[in-house]
């Protein structure tokens, strides 16, 4: 491969992209390696020099080439791929586009900075953190800002600031993402009207405008980063620096990156820098892919690069059933026919299975009956199966893993997204917490401190409990003292029946008891308040030693670890944190901060992967095509359901950034307040201030809104041909005539069950 090479490959999914991008990897290291040319470079890469590995031979080693992948957990499994055709030793820069721009944003955050005014070394904000620090910032103008977008009968309540605080940080986030400065966002109706917008007062937009910069600001006095800002610093400051591009001219010779559909627009401007330097250019892109669509990725922004590549069209496996089924599928789904065989298929033939039923409590034990009778049978292994849903809801789930786990079989989720209070071992640990500090007593009650008591007393190696909930409630309802300010277990004798409780219940209770006036004690002394401390000797007492925990606790108790690690270091950066007082109200508001049902940042990946090689899938449409999973047999679950056309429309406010949907020049906006300021929020509203301004014209409206369906129409269709080529066996329709609610069911893909193969019933109506 020459140096300044440029090469577009594109296809579908199982087309070979991935392998494609895998040998011209190997092509350039092994040019690379016979030439020996450059000089070498100090940048940290992943791999060593090796001498048992010809490729890394020569004394003189060139810089090495930066590989791209669009989320991490794709880029250890292209990594993987590498290390088996490279070998080790051979020295690799891989990252996802958000971890480059932070990498490079940290690394060259003297450039980033003004000279005349010092900022301290960045500390990166978690999503939680974000989203509580905003809030708190905004908290004074966030009223008039949502006054703006309700009915003044309405108000504003706790969950609609909550969700307003959200949408201004995706807003931010999906602007830089894009390149866009704020000052450039321009709402057009007919654009409001395609993106569901309900906001298009020009005081929102303005004072959205105010309420971002002032984050903006105020971040960077304090010295933190999100996506959001770091997208933007490196967009609007990094990347057009000339000494930045200098050196990244320098560092990287060659760019690599798979599956460039999920990658946003502020990496095309990036992948464009480096191949208009001379750097080799390999770029894949999946036509069915773009499942990042709406949540910050452009596909389109990368057009303009594929035009001055090389292009190379890969061709569909000829046993991919998006080949054999995907026009004459997304046809009926277009159609709408309720019932039309399959042409050129025989019942023999047909790679379609419907599995129908009455009630969605039917569906799901005849789904997994129907899986445990192919494993059983031997015609797959559990790893080979794939349950796909639109949504995942508990009951479901809950279900599916208790009726496979009867048959001896495992069901693990693709990437679960769940609140960590949701975790008995959590809310156990955020109790014991309040009973620790002083003046937590209003986020304790009864059946808290009783649940407490359930989960601590976890028997060693999960031998049962030493307290059940029966006793754990007599002890509750005797020995527990509720107060404001410091609530308290009594001894046991407080309990005039105590030997009901047995000796072993006794001795778990009096240990739990002991402990937390052990860590009361020592709070006074320095150092020891420090909430993160509490938790991990409450982890090693009570359920660390000599307990057999899963790894979905682990898990659980690793996020939570490292989300108050993170949350304490964040108080600390704010001043915040020092002395008793403080220190309480910090932990007053974690734990109101989990309780809300906050999800938290994934912990740092130990192990799952494993785990997933020998159990079913459980994936939602989304997670299941970004980690482009591929299986023998697919179960569409809840296939007549309407979620498989509203699900996936992404955040709020997407399509205002996307390049072919926005004007190519747009006019900048003021982010002053206009003179007199603005008028009465309240007394401006009417009939009209809905989703465009009272001069709008109702054709727009309806165009808009009829462009908005057909773009949903035309994703739900990418979403059934991409999800055929990804089944190489069998794709099984599950279908419940009626809802989890008990109402009918009348999905876009319901004529999709009329035409495939019906399987009999179960000989027994469960």
């Amino acid at each position: 491969m020459a140096q300044g090479t440029r090469l577009w490959v594109e296809g579908i999914a199982r087309s070979g992209k991935t392998r494609t991008l895998v040998q011209q990897i190997c092509q350039w290291v092994d040019q690379g390696s016979a030439g020996g040319s450059a000089q070498p470079d100090g940048n940290q890469t992943s791999g060593a020099g090796s001498a048992s590995n010809p490729r890394v031979g020569s004394l003189e080693v060139p810089p090495p080439p930066l590989i791209f992948a669009a989320t991490g957990d794709n880029r250890l499994v292209l990594m993987d791929a590498l290390t088996t055709a490279l070998g080790p030793g051979v020295p690799l820069t891989s990252t996802t586009p958000l971890g480059f721009f932070r990498s490079e944003v940290l690394l060259f955050w003297p450039l980033v900075g003004e000279p005349e005014t010092p900022c301290p070394l960045p500390l990166f904000l978690r999503s939680e953190t974000e989203q509580e620090l905003a809030t708190r910032l905004w908290r004074d103008r966030l009223s008039a800002l949502g006054a703006l977008q309700t009915d003044s009968a309405q108000g504003v309540n706790e969950t609609s600031i909550t969700r307003l605080v959200r949408r201004l940080l995706d807003l931010l986030t999906l602007a830089a993402a894009a390149g866009i400065p704020l000052t450039h966002l321009v709402p057009d109706a007919a654009l409001l009207a395609s993106a569901g917008l309900d906001y298009a007062s020009p005081q929102w937009w303005h004072l959205a405008q105010q309420l971002l910069q002032d984050w903006q600001g105020w971040c960077a006095a304090q010295g933190l980063l999100t996506y959001g800002l770091v997208c933007d610093l490196y967009g609007r400051c990094l990347l057009p620096h000339p000494t930045y591009r200098q050196h990244l001219k320098r560092r990287f010779p060659a760019v690599f990156a798979d599956d460039v559909d999920e990658y946003p627009a502020l990496a095309a401007q990036l992948f464009r820098v480096l191949v208009d330097g001379g750097a080799t250019g390999v770029f894949t892109f999946n036509e069915g892919g773009s499942v990042r669509l709406g949540f910050g990725a452009d596909p389109e922004a990368f057009r303009p690069l594929a035009q001055g590549c090389q292009c190379l069209r890969l061709a569909a496996p000829p046993d991919s059933f998006a080949l054999l089924l995907g026009d004459t599928l997304t046809g009926l789904v277009q159609e709408g026919v309720l019932s039309l065989p399959l042409p050129g298929l025989t019942p023999a033939t047909n790679p379609l299975g419907v599995i129908q039923t009455t009630t969605r409590a039917q569906l799901l034990r005849r789904t997994a009956e129907i899986i445990a009778q192919g494993i059983h049978h031997g015609h797959l292994e559990p790893q080979d199966i794939a349950i796909i849903t639109p949504g995942t809801d508990a009951i479901a789930r809950y279900a599916l893993v208790e009726i496979l786990a009867q048959q001896g079989m495992t069901l693990q989720p693709l990437a679960e997204q769940r609140s960590l209070v949701s975790v008995p071992l959590i809310r156990a640990l955020l109790t014991l917490l309040a009973l620790v500090y002083p003046g937590l007593g209003r986020w304790v009650d009864r059946e808290q401190v009783a649940e407490m008591l359930v989960v601590l007393s976890l028997a060693p190696r999960g031998q049962g409990y030493g307290l059940d909930p029966v006793r754990a409630g007599l002890l509750v309802d005797h020995c527990y003292r509720p107060d404001l300010d410091c609530p308290q277990l009594l001894d046991l004798t407080a309990f005039p029946r105590w030997d009901r409780v047995g000796f072993q219940g006794a001795q778990v209770y009096q240990g739990i008891r002991h402990w937390i006036q052990e860590q009361q004690q020592r709070l006074s002394q320095p150092g020891a308040d420090n909430p993160v401390q509490v938790l991990d000797q409450a982890i090693q007492r009570f359920l660390w030693q000599g307990s057999a925990l899963g790894y979905d606790q682990l898990a659980a108790l690793r996020e939570l670890l490292e989300t108050a690690q993170h949350y304490w270091t964040v108080a600390h950066r704010l001043g915040e944190g020092f002395g008793t007082t403080e220190v309480t109200v910090l932990v007053q508001r974690f734990i109101h901060l989990l309780r809300q049902g906050t999800i938290t940042a994934n912990p740092y990946p130990a192990g799952g992967v494993e785990l997933r090689r020998h159990s079913i899938t459980l994936a939602t449409l989304f997670q299941y095509r970004l980690n482009r999973c591929q299986h023998r047999w697919q179960f569409w679950l809840d296939v007549g359901s309407p979620s498989w056309l509203t699900r996936g429309r992404g955040l709020w406010g997407a399509s205002l950034f996307l390049s072919d949907r926005r004007a190519p020049t747009p006019e900048p906006v003021s982010l002053g307040f206009p003179p007199g300021g603005f008028p009465d929020p309240l007394a401006t509203q009417g009939a009209d201030s809905g989703s465009f301004p009272p001069d709008a014209d109702p054709g727009i409206r309806a165009d808009g809104l009829r462009e908005g369906l057909q773009l949903e129409a035309l994703r739900l269709q990418q979403t059934v041909v991409d999800l055929l080529g990804r089944a190489t066996e069998r794709v099984y329709l599950c279908h419940s005539e009626l809802s989890l609610g008990g109402q009918d069911q009348f999905g876009p893909l319901l004529p999709l069950v009329y035409g495939g193969q019906v399987l009999p019933e179960a000989e027994e109506d469960v």
